[in-house]
């Protein structure tokens, strides 16, 4: 074997290593230890504890009061907006009118809209009692993916 063949056959088993390992590696994200939250994670959020109830002292609305959860304990959240839709319309109220983050941990449950649910004061979910409502709740997560959670609101 001349020299300029074995130079040709290292150089060519070089390229394939260095090739494989480009594409081993494609796509990977620089490694976490066991059980650490993936930067690329994505929240998932149930609404659960729903319910409609008389406001004390207004005639005319009633509250849309609700639990929110993180189901998949990789990420974290943040609520930015509950739409109240009814047949009719809806209204919406936002972190805006609230004037605080309200966020909720991987894993965790968020009772502003339920026993927190006073403190929002005008900016609580509300709506005029007709049958056929709905809450959709939106929010951002941790890797700044934007979600949806939605639940019908029992009126009877």
């Amino acid at each position: 074997m001349s020299p300029l063949s074995v130079s040709r056959g290292r150089i060519g088993l070089a390229v394939s290593v260095a090739l494989g390992l480009l594409v081993g590696c494609e796509g990977s994200a620089s490694p976490t230890s066991p059980g650490a939250p993936s930067a690329n994670a994505r929240a998932t959020m149930q609404i659960w504890r729903v319910s409609f109830s008389p406001i004390p002292g207004d005639q005319t609305h009633y509250a849309v009061r609700f639990r929110a959860s993180e189901t998949t304990g990789l990420s974290g959240l943040v609520i930015k907006a509950v739409h109240v839709e009814t047949p009719f319309g809806g209204d919406a109220f936002t972190d805006a009118c609230w004037g605080r983050t309200i966020r909720i941990e991987p894993g965790s449950t968020q009772d502003a809209f339920d026993d927190g649910w006073a403190d929002l004061g005008t900016c609580a979910p509300r709506a005029l009692p007709v049958t056929g409502i709905s809450v959709r709740v939106l929010y951002v997560d941790d890797s700044g993916t934007n979600g949806t959670a939605s639940a019908p609101v029992p009126t009877q």
